[in-house]
């Protein structure tokens, strides 16, 4: 499956379904290049991720790491981890998603004894190395899912189960034990994160102060901002820019507002300041932007 954007939410969280109900897996051919400003930006979601680079390098942020995966290199995110791939000079990934109650259900003893604690685990990501020996036997049944994927094979759902099953079971191996113990502080930091976006996204349009951000989640704002530095690597104050940025971008596609109008909607106090700063987003004035957005429509 191609895609070449992520929707989320207003707590970031991705809002695509992967797989369906009866079979919760789904599998992204990912060219990062394709994607707006050459990266998959942040998100997250319930599910695990395993993701297999295909070709040349891909960049995965977490929190204030940045893991580099070369070509057939790959990585487990956990469940809830927000993350964000960038890539240069064609960085191709693999992204299976899968359920944890597609490994087993949830109220079976497998998953009670090999699932949960994964869940619960202070434990964000693991990376797998092709030059690593003992990694290839989680990267190898990474690799044949793809290969499942693409074939007619009449078992493909049965298969995948199966490679999936595999790749778990070579994950446990090759990591110690989780000890159980509840991610304290970085479940701590994504929920205070969580409120001061969904603040964000409900009153981009009004004047906004770092004080008001930080207050929706009863934190200081030296609080608030090592929450977004730890959480998606930017400010406040940016990441609110950026979104009144996104907002007015949309208008401009969807609607015959004046610029004027639509920069004071969108939270701009004055237009010139938001023609400035637009321009140096989006590489060109919003009347140039809308104008030539509407010619390749007609095209």
């Amino acid at each position: 499956m191609h895609t070449s954007y992520i929707p989320t939410d207003e707590f970031l969280r991705s809002t695509l379904t992967y797989g369906t109900n009866t079979f919760p897996f789904a599998c992204y051919f990912d060219e990062i290049e394709k994607y707006a400003n050459q990266c998959i930006d942040w998100h997250w979601h319930r599910e695990f991720e395993f993701s297999l680079a295909v070709k040349g390098t891909v960049f995965c942020r977490i929190g204030n790491e940045m893991i580099h995966l070369h070509e057939n290199d790959g990585l487990f995110i956990n469940s809830g981890i927000i993350h964000r791939f960038e890539a240069r000079q064609g960085g191709t990934l693999v992204n299976m998603i899968f359920s944890p109650e597609f490994i087993a259900p949830e109220d079976s003893d497998l998953f009670r004894k090999y699932v949960q604690p994964y869940l619960s685990a202070n434990l964000e990501y693991l990376p797998f190395y092709q030059k690593t020996p003992r990694h290839n036997s989680v990267l190898h049944p990474a690799g044949e899912i793809f290969g499942i994927i693409n074939s007619d094979t009449p078992l493909k759902e049965m298969m995948i189960h199966n490679r999936v099953s595999l790749l778990w079971e070579a994950l446990i191996k090759n990591t110690e034990k989780p000890s159980g113990r509840e991610k304290c502080s970085n479940k701590l930091i994504h929920a205070r994160l969580q409120k001061m976006l969904e603040f964000i996204h409900f009153h981009y349009s009004e004047p906004v102060t770092l004080s008001d951000i930080a207050s929706s989640a009863n934190v200081s704002r030296s609080e608030a901002l090592r929450c977004f530095r730890a959480g998606i690597q930017t400010t406040p104050i940016n990441y609110l820019n950026n979104y009144r940025l996104a907002r007015a971008k949309e208008q401009l596609l969807s609607t015959n507002n004046t610029v004027t109008s639509i920069a004071l909607s969108s939270g701009f106090e004055r237009a010139g300041y938001f023609c400035r700063v637009f321009k140096e987003k989006y590489g060109c004035p919003p009347n140039k932007f809308r104008k030539g957005k509407n010619s390749e429509s007609v095209q």
